[in-house]
């Protein structure tokens, strides 16, 4: 069994601490990220499209006869920004690139335990402590399969080992990760500056959330669990129904809402949500 990682772009912080990126495969827009973290589907299709690009340039998936399996980072209900790569990077493959099998729908992998906080601003040993391969579940039969893990950047490495550690305790065979960055891990924390980019108050997300395309997700809900009762009140006035609608039902179900640190919050954006209703908005 092998493993290994492929990056569109590395990211290193410049002498004031500013994330500059320097391409590998493709130049990576850093504002445009920024936005596809906070759910801009349209830039989530052009960077699908760009690793669809980068996994035809691996031998070893052009060489399995049986195709290859597709996984993005595990979740609850709440999907991660990296989920909304999945069906254009699926679509991209079978438009773009033949295979002697085509790959098959993703395989899912559930998250048991949220982060206790954002995983974005946390240091090495609170990743560490944040994500075991225990916390990991593969749903699907993936024995002996090679499976391709799509995410959106490499810090660390501590999710990658989880994931890897749990698809190979699945029976995976080839572990194949692509990102569209890659940190080089020294400041753990430019995660979260890469992340801030364009996207900095709930109005950003706001004005995210009325544009065509977008595919709300867990860094918007965590966001929104800690910003004050006007923030929401905001966000909520400013979004379609479909997107309140989204938010209610994902702070009740998924574990991100009932983490000791968020349920406070969960409870707030359930509250706005009530008088939001209640209004009729």
């Amino acid at each position: 069994m092998t493993s290994g990682f492929l990056t569109l772009a590395t990211v290193r912080p410049d002498a004031a601490g500013r994330p500059v990126v320097r391409a590998r495969h493709r130049v990576v827009d850093l504002a445009a990220y920024s936005r596809f973290k906070y759910g801009d589907g349209l830039v989530a299709v052009e960077l699908a499209s760009a690793l669809a690009s980068l996994a035809a340039r691996v031998p070893r998936l052009l060489s399995d006869p049986r195709g290859f399996l597709v996984a993005v980072p595990g979740y609850d209900v709440a999907p991660p920004a990296a989920a909304s790569l999945l069906a254009p990077f699926l679509g991209e493959l079978g438009a773009s690139h033949p295979y002697p099998s085509p790959p098959r729908a993703a395989v899912r992998v559930r998250r048991r335990r949220a982060s206790p906080s954002d995983f974005a601003a946390m240091s090495h040993a609170q990743r560490g402590l944040a994500l075991r391969a225990t916390d990991l579940e593969v749903v699907d039969d993936v024995r002996g399969r090679t499976v391709v893990v799509l995410d959106d950047v490499r810090v660390t490495g501590t999710h990658e080992r989880a994931m890897t550690d749990a698809l190979r305790s699945a029976g995976a065979g080839r572990i194949i990760h692509l990102y569209v960055l890659s940190t080089g891990g020294d400041d753990p924390t430019i995660e979260a500056r890469i992340n801030a980019v364009a996207v900095r108050t709930v109005a950003d997300m706001a004005a995210l959330a009325q544009m065509a395309g977008y595919v709300p997700n867990a860094r918007v809900l965590r966001a929104l669990m800690t910003a004050s009762a006007a923030e929401v009140e905001e966000f909520c006035a400013s979004v379609p129904e479909s997107v309140r609608r989204w938010v209610e039902e994902t702070v009740r179900t998924d574990t991100l809402g009932a983490a000791p640190a968020n349920r406070a919050g969960a409870e707030r954006v359930l509250d706005v949500l009530r008088g939001a209703w209640a209004a009729g908005a």
